[in-house]
């Protein structure tokens, strides 16, 4: 298993390693954010954090966005003390900064695995530079870990952690519930089902932690966004859910298999046919990683209980992104730091089943430190990018720059095909946004089925000059598709189930009634497109 013993206090020496990693993880962060175009999912959460004058008002607006309630609590609190969009990127990367300093203060990892976590894709990029709601899930999941051994027998500490944790995202309810399971089979494995003291406290704490699971679901539920709500009219997903748990890999590629062919341009190093062997590799990499706990039974089970909640949740709700799964790999990090607390009583394992114990629990350390390997692959990428110029993340501050540029259209309205495309704008400048689809101001899309579902590029025309003729401004139209050589038209669909059509005569009418002001494009979110000022 890696790192130090845990009965043996880290050195003046190993401690200073540690915070010296810590401060070049940090000062690489910050150029990163420095250097970060924000995007859509970022600024969507900020603006929606800044709508409604009351209480009330805040949590109608974000009531049913599919986020619970704990990061845009910390976005308003920060915007109201200091009245920027700065404080996106600011607090994102506090809170980063909390969970890494964390870890390298407080686990007994030895510094070689503390340098693997600090160099991951998670640490160096989406939970520091990317300002969502994932990384606070860590610094929960590190603070759980870190107390835990004091805490466990005691006081409330762990279960205001847990209720915290479950209001950062719904993919973080899995992992309370993997925390709890992890917690009530320790202290099971230690004295019986027995109502013992420590079990009574552990009552109380599992009591508050389902708080925060119920404040999770009133805050997300119902949805607004009912066009990305899952189509089950086929009958119940059994055998999608019975799939994630046996073959988790097939859910978990973005940790596994797309690391690596992050160093090849997101261009697949294996033969297509070789797709579902190496899903099968995967899924023993991660499974691997589980039973290497297995010296610690309740760590072993819930490291367990953690992946098969996250792979059902993306195999019946929504096929998880990077972000939601490296959540799994969080956990097993903090499963793994305290099973090297080695003061508590472990069962102990039969004479004759102690070597396999041993060799399960060494192969599964091996595991554990691969998938950490695994996650350094595209971290390292995200420092080069750092110091080379590539793509942004975005293209909206180059739009943003643009109309700062010019006088006459920075009071320009701006409307976008997809509509989506707007939402960042709001972090840059303070132009209005008219989201045609739903036919409003605005600057949060919601993706709901009552919403115009069918665009053409006529549509679009025509809402520029009524825009223009009711408000008198100028109307900026930003549009993803190409219309370079295009003369016979076609559709494409977008979104979830938005489509967006044009015919040779309406490319004619556009091209007449407007003028390309800017081409922007690559980005890495793909949000780049064409600018046009209608006449």
């Amino acid at each position: 298993m890696p790192g130090a013993p845990a009965t043996r206090p880290k050195s003046i020496g190993e401690q200073s390693v540690n915070y010296g990693l810590f401060l070049i993880w940090l000062a690489a962060v910050v150029v990163g954010a420095l250097h970060h175009a924000v995007w859509r999912d970022e600024v969507r959460a900020l603006s929606l954090a800044l709508q409604g004058q009351t209480p009330g008002g805040f949590f109608a607006a974000i009531h049913g966005e599919g986020h619970p309630l704990l990061w845009y609590v910390l976005l308003r609190g920060a915007h109201a003390v200091f009245p920027t969009p700065l404080v996106l990127p600011v607090v994102a990367l506090i809170v980063a900064a909390l969970a890494m300093l964390v870890l390298a203060a407080r686990s007994p990892f030895s510094w070689p695995t503390i340098a693997l976590v600090l160099a991951s894709h998670f640490a160096v990029f989406e939970y520091a530079v990317m300002a969502r709601n994932y990384g606070i899930s860590v610094l929960f999941i590190f603070l759980f870990a870190a107390a835990y051994p004091s805490q466990r027998g005691r006081g409330v500490v762990l279960g205001l952690v847990l209720f915290l944790l479950a209001d950062c995202n719904v993919h973080s309810v899995p992992l309370v519930g993997a925390l709890l399971l992890f917690w009530g089979l320790d202290i099971v494995f230690e004295t019986g089902l027995a109502w013992t003291p420590a079990f009574k406290v552990f009552a109380v704490n599992a009591a508050i932690a389902a708080a925060g699971v119920l404040a999770c679901a009133l805050t997300v539920l119902p949805t607004f966004n009912d066009a990305g709500v899952p189509n089950w009219a086929g009958g119940p997903p059994i055998l999608p859910a019975v799939k994630a748990v046996l073959d988790p890999g097939s859910l978990f590629g973005a940790i596994t298999a797309d690391c690596v062919k992050a160093l090849f341009g997101g261009l697949a190093p294996w033969p297509g046919g070789l797709a579902k062997p190496i899903e099968a590799v995967m899924s023993m990499l991660l499974f691997g990683a589980a039973i290497g706990l297995v010296r610690r039974p309740a760590a072993c089970v819930a490291a367990f209980a953690g992946l098969w909640g996250l792979s059902v949740l993306f195999a019946v709700a929504a096929p998880g992104e990077y972000r939601h799964e490296a959540l799994w790999i969080a956990l097993l990090i903090a499963l793994y730091w305290i099973s090297l607390d080695r003061q508590r009583v472990q069962p102990a394992a039969p004479t004759e089943g102690r070597e396999l114990t041993a060799i399960l629990a060494r192969w599964g350390g091996v595991a554990f430190l691969a998938l950490l390997f695994l996650q350094a692959i595209p971290g390292s990428l995200d420092l080069i990018r750092m110091v080379r110029p590539s793509p942004p993340w975005s293209r909206s501050q180059d739009l943003a720059n643009l109309i700062e540029s010019r006088p006459d259209l920075r009071q320009a309205i701006v409307v976008a095909e997809p509509d989506y495309d707007l939402e960042a704008l709001p972090y840059y400048i303070p132009n209005r946004l008219y989201l045609m689809r739903e036919h409003r101001f605005g600057d949060v899309v919601r993706f709901t089925k009552h919403a115009q579902l069918d665009l053409t590029l006529g549509d679009v025309l025509d809402n520029a000059h009524r825009l223009r003729a009711q408000s008198g401004s100028p109307v900026v139209i930003l549009l993803q598709e190409r219309l370079d050589g295009l003369t016979t038209g076609g559709k494409t669909m977008e979104a979830y189930d938005w489509s967006f059509s044009m015919t040779p005569a309406e490319i004619q009418a556009f091209r007449k009634a407007t003028v390309q002001l800017a081409r922007f494009g690559p980005s890495l979110s793909g949000e780049d497109f064409d600018v046009y000022e209608v006449r």
